[in-house]
C-alpha cells in the first residue's frame, strides 16, 4: 500500500514539474518547432525549385540546338548565350560552347573565339573537361589561346589539349616550347599509350636543337 502510494506521489511530483517545465520553456520549444518545421519546408521547396529550373534550362537548351540544326544560326547564338547568363557551373560553360558553335555557323568568327576564350580563361564549372573543349577549338581554329590552355591541370583532354597547343607552337616557329609540350605528353604516365606514342612520334619529328 506505501509502495502505491509513493509511486502516485512520485508520478504527481514529475507531473507537476513537467507543467512548470512546460510553462517556463513553451514559448522557446514552440519556436524550436516552428523553426524546424520551416527549414524541412524550405529545404524541400528549394529541392523542387531546383529540379524545376533544371529542367526549364534542358528544355531551352534542347529548343536552341534544334534550331542552330535548323539553320537558325543567329538566333540560336542568341538563345545559348541568354542560357549561359541565367545558369551557373557545367552548365554555363557546356551553353558557351554551344553559342560559340553557333557563332561560328554563322559566320561570326570573332564573337566564336571570344566566347570560347572565355569558357577556356575562366570556367564556370568545375569540371575543366569543357574548358579544355574550348583550348581545342581555339587550337583547331588557328587562334591565339589564353594562358589557361597552357596549364598543366589534370584534365580528361589534357594529353590532346597539349599535342594541340604543341602543333600550333610547331607552326610558328617555337619548335623549343612545343618539344616540352610534347615530352610532356610523352613522359604522362597517366596518358593513353597511343597518346604517348603518338607525342614521341611528333618529337622525333621535330627539328634538333642546334649544336
Amino acid at each position: 500500500m506505501n509502495d502505491e502510494v509513493m509511486r502516485e506521489v512520485d508520478a504527481d511530483m514529475r507531473n507537476e514539474k513537467m507543467r512548470q517545465l512546460w510553462k517556463k520553456y513553451r514559448s522557446m520549444l514552440i519556436s524550436i518547432v516552428v523553426v524546424l518545421v520551416a527549414i524541412t519546408a524550405g529545404s524541400s521547396i528549394y529541392g523542387d525549385y531546383k529540379s524545376r529550373k533544371a529542367g526549364e534550362a534542358m528544355v531551352a537548351l534542347d529548343a536552341a540546338i534544334t534550331k542552330l540544326q535548323g539553320g537558325e544560326t543567329t538566333q540560336a547564338a542568341e538563345d545559348f548565350a541568354a542560357l549561359a547568363d541565367k545558369s551557373s557551373g557545367e552548365l554555363r560553360d557546356i551553353a558557351h560552347l554551344w553559342q560559340a558553335r553557333a557563332q561560328a555557323q554563322s559566320d561570326n568568327a570573332k564573337g566564336a573565339i571570344e566566347t570560347l576564350s572565355g569558357v577556356a580563361s575562366k570556367p564556370a564549372g568545375h569540371d575543366l573537361i569543357w574548358r579544355d573543349m574550348a583550348c581545342l577549338r581555339l587550337l583547331a581554329a588557328g587562334a591565339d589561346a589564353p594562358d589557361a590552355c597552357d596549364a598543366s591541370t589534370d584534365s580528361p583532354l589534357k594529353a590532346q589539349r597539349l599535342e594541340w597547343r604543341a602543333a600550333t607552337l610547331w607552326e610558328q616557329g617555337k619548335t623549343d616550347e612545343a618539344r616540352t609540350l610534347l615530352k610532356n605528353v610523352a613522359d604522362d604516365k597517366f596518358a593513353a599509350p597511343e597518346q604517348r606514342a603518338r607525342a614521341a612520334r611528333l618529337l622525333r619529328s621535330l627539328p634538333q636543337k642546334a649544336a
